[in-house]
């Protein structure tokens, strides 16, 4: 028996369940761990069955953008201009939160925290401090901050009620101990400072809903009863200015807070169509393989969505290359794969499989030259 992490109410609706050899980290790794998501009926929260050994799989194991100070995700293409994640978070951050003279800030859980290193060389005046439950990313803080601002594995007695502001990017989705890692936030707060967080929204990323190491898949109502249950009062949840994602806003003081309506059916159809997607996609594909499977093919994704494709195909031996426009994967595998960016594609490749978010796969193979100068057959999720 489980229980929910945002309520407490126990689970029971397994609304999608994965075979062990199928499950993918958000790194892309294999796991013996099957992935299997609930759905709470109390706060529409959605949650997958955690890891046996939760803090010592991110202590060790998930080491996220660890090759380069500069390694990033793309999030999006725009007028042959690559713009990276963490630039667009901060531009987010800095459109929503008064980053004033002498603010104290705190990123948690925060990786190598690029953010924090990109907002130091804007804004010299920024106390920033970083925490992870890892020490693998310590050597990457020590190149914008000095020791006594960083910390790992449990925050200092000293910082109880320091910071004006507390960030929390893409990590949240990780945290089966959710009420305890909340309550440490409110904690290190000051009675009026702000938490400032982004968590993915599964229903325009769709694969969230299967990463097996995302115990918590975050609905607008779920959102609403972890941080009232905690005592935040809610400034905003923005559902369009981070694609894939829910930007939250709350406060520790008593000004007013947007009332949000929950509505737990709609939410669970979605799911529901959801988990029928991933359900039929393992026979969708298979069904394009049989016809495609006396030719070199390609997949267009080196993320999670191209290594759920891989992850699938009977004749792996037949993929050639993951194609992907990242400058930072070029030179890199995947599943021992060479990574090539497509203006590379060989001529002799007509079959691609495009392992991109199916809400916007089509517009992104269309706008790349390369993929429309000779006839290739493509599939899609």
């Amino acid at each position: 028996m489980i229980h929910c992490n945002v309520c407490n109410q126990k689970l029971t609706d397994k609304v999608y369940e994965s075979p062990a050899s199928k499950s993918l980290t958000s790194i892309c790794k294999g796991t013996p761990n099957p992935t299997e998501v609930y759905f709470c009926h109390h706060c529409s929260h959605v949650q997958t069955r955690e890891f046996d050994d939760e803090l010592a799989y991110y202590d060790t194991s998930y080491n996220i953008l660890t090759n380069s100070e500069e390694e990033d995700q793309i999030y999006s293409l725009e007028d042959n201009k690559t713009i990276f994640r963490t630039d667009h978070q901060l531009e987010t951050l800095l459109s929503k939160v008064d980053l004033f003279d002498g603010i104290k800030l705190l990123d948690y859980g925060c990786g190598k925290s690029a953010i924090m290193a990109k907002l130091l060389s804007r804004k010299k005046n920024v106390q920033a401090h970083v925490f992870d439950i890892s020490e693998s990313y310590v050597p990457f803080w020590k190149s914008f901050l000095n020791e006594a601002n960083w910390a790992t594995y449990k925050t200092p007695d000293e910082w109880a009620g320091r910071f004006d502001l507390i960030t929390s990017f893409f990590s949240l989705e990780h945290v089966s101990s959710l009420s305890k890692v909340i309550t440490n936030i409110k904690s290190l707060l000051k009675e009026g400072g702000v938490f400032y967080a982004i968590v993915p929204n599964f229903l325009t990323n769709v694969a969230d809903l299967i990463v097996v190491d995302h115990p918590n898949h975050f609905t607008r109502s779920s959102i609403i009863e972890l941080f009232t249950q905690a005592g935040f009062l809610i400034q905003e949840i923005d559902d369009k200015a981070h694609r894939g994602a829910f930007v939250i806003k709350a406060s520790l003081n008593s000004s007013k807070a947007h009332d949000y309506p929950r509505s737990t059916d709609e939410t669970y159809k979605e799911v529901i169509k959801i988990s029928n997607f991933w359900s039929h996609l393992s026979q969708k594909i298979a069904d394009f393989e049989s016809g495609h499977r006396f030719s070199d093919v390609a997949i267009y994704g080196a993320g999670f969505y191209g290594a759920f494709i891989f992850r699938n195909l009977e004749h792996k031996g037949l993929i050639k290359n993951f194609l992907d426009q990242n400058p930072h994967l070029k030179n890199t595998q995947l599943f021992d794969i060479d990574v090539i960016p497509p203006i590379d594609l060989p001529e002799n490749i007509k079959t691609v499989y495009v392992g991109l978010n199916p809400l916007h796969a089509k517009k992104i193979i269309n706008e790349i030259p390369r993929l429309n100068t000779h006839s290739i057959d493509f599939f899609y999720l």
